[in-house]
């Protein structure tokens, strides 16, 4: 192996090590354990990424086990554009995910820093494999940890939410298998990728309809897009918040990256039969969900149901880069860039939201959002950072939510005239961007503003725990200033 070779193969064993390292009884030692686990990954997949920024060649690691070998299956992992930016990332995220964790999580330390390596572990592992049975390995590895991550440090109804997101994923899982095994005992026998991106377009239609149907089915529960998607503001309300950064940040980004890498490559003939249905599906979810979001009352499930928003407009790019790839391979290109730039821009802006949803939590006692008053002069770090970010998820300009943004409608309002189908998906875009910026706005009047009612003396967010959402909102800017550090991988 070369050293690039070597670096995927570890970022993949790293995080078992230090899960299990991690699980030594001392508090501070454990905690130091994940976060220089989560650096030094964080330092080799910054280094994946620059390296494949110069030189554009992709990383290819296939390792045959005895075992797998019959049935035409190997360790193989593939290092691209779109995996090596999400295991970028993916690492970037964890570091913050265990900073603020120091602030909030009290109990069973050792064993909760075990699991969120384990799940990291999962994460990695889905971005990188290329082969079915590894990629089923990893993608049902994250929910067996992220179910106690809920159940042991969630709130007062964690154990609902916790069984809820379990049976959701897991269904998701048993239909994709069912996908998989499909796949191979009538079109490929063999479990590598690349046989299914060969194979699977000229198989019958009948096959292409249920593999596309099984794998849309998976990855939608996973984004998600409704009607999928109850799961999730449940396991937000009850999870920790940290736990929350990686559930929107991570766990969502896994299913727009099986929408990428396997849903629409795999069986576009079959994608594009049914484009106007997904396209309208997408469309429509994104303004309905920004609709909803408007009237919650609990601070976390709004954001909660943003995320949802900002996914359904990933799933909407996806379909309309392949869509119109035949006819226009370079606003095609810009749009499937679009997508993966909205999963990034949006893992660092709700993040830095769920954190001071968390804060908010442990210094008034309460994310009622009409019950929020006054927070200005209370807790002013709080308040500019409560802004900075809800400024980034309405898209002001020199935020990546701004370049996400601009890059959609870039990619559909080309086709504006030439179709009453993208007149429709633009309309209800502008729709969700509008309800989106209307809804942040008000709860910024509410929560910030006005004369504070409440008999609970409040004191401000220390710089400690101020300093993680604002070095999330800090990456957002450099990427919104500087939107080529994503998007040079994808050109």
């Amino acid at each position: 192996m070369n050293l690039e070779e070597s670096l995927l193969f570890w970022i993949i064993i790293i995080p078992i090590i230090g899960g299990i390292l991690s699980l030594v009884p001392r508090r501070k030692i454990s905690f130091s354990i994940a976060l220089a686990t989560n650096l030094v990954l964080t330092f080799f997949s910054a280094y994946l990424w620059y390296n494949f920024l110069i030189y554009k060649k992709p990383i290819i690691i296939n390792i045959e086990i005895p075992p797998f070998t019959p049935i035409k299956s190997s360790y193989y992992l593939y290092g691209d554009a779109l995996s090596l930016s999400l295991t970028l990332l993916t690492t970037i995220i964890m570091i913050f995910v265990t900073l603020s964790s120091v602030f909030e999580i009290k109990s069973l330390v050792n064993v909760y820093n075990s699991l969120t390596l384990i799940t990291e572990t999962g994460i990695l592992g889905t971005f990188l494999a290329r082969d079915f049975i590894f990629f089923f390995i990893f993608w049902e590895t994250v929910l067996i940890p992220m179910f106690f991550l809920i159940e042991l440090w969630g709130g007062p109804r964690r154990s609902y939410a916790a069984i809820k997101f379990l049976i959701f994923t897991h269904i998701g899982s048993v239909i994709m298998l069912l996908g998989i095994f499909v796949g191979y005992a009538y079109v490929t026998h063999s479990f590598s990728f690349d046989s299914y991106y060969s194979l699977i377009p000229y198989s019958s239609q009948f096959i292409q309809s249920l593999f596309f149907i099984t794998f849309y089915i998976a990855f939608a529960i996973k984004m998600p897009i409704p009607p999928f998607h109850t799961w999730l503001p449940d396991a937000h309300v009850e999870a920790p918040s940290p736990i929350s950064v990686v559930l929107a940040g991570l766990l969502l980004k896994m299913g727009g990256y099986g929408m990428l890498r396997i849903t629409y490559p795999m069986d576009v003939n079959f994608a594009n039969s049914i484009f106007p249905l997904i396209s309208l599906l997408a469309a429509i979810s994104a303004a309905y969900i920004s609709y909803v979001a408007m009237v919650q009352r609990d601070l976390k499930r709004m954001i909660a149901y943003s995320s949802i928003t900002q996914m359904s407009l990933t799933l909407l790019a996806i379909s309309t880069s392949f869509y119109i790839l035949s006819s226009n391979a370079a606003l095609s290109k810009l749009l499937y860039s679009a997508s993966v730039f909205i999963m990034i821009s949006h893992a660092f802006i709700v993040g830095s939201l769920f954190l001071l949803a968390g804060i908010i939590l442990e210094r008034t006692g309460t994310r009622d959002i009409p019950s929020l008053q006054g927070l200005n002069k209370l807790m002013p770090k709080f308040a500019i950072s409560l802004t900075l970010s809800s400024l980034g998820e309405m898209g002001l300009p020199s935020t990546s939510g701004f370049i996400a943004e601009l890059l959609v409608f870039s990619g559909i309002i080309p086709y504006l005239l030439k179709s009453p189908l993208f007149l429709a998906l633009s309309i209800l875009v502008i729709l969700a961007v509008a309800i989106t910026t209307g809804y942040f706005l008000q709860m910024m009047k509410r929560i910030l503003f006005g004369k504070y009612n409440g008999n609970r003396k409040i004191e401000d967010a220390s710089i400690y725990e101020i300093m993680n959402p604002i070095l999330l909102m800090i990456i957002s800017i450099i990427l919104g200033l500087m939107p080529f550090l994503i998007l040079n991988g994808f050109v």
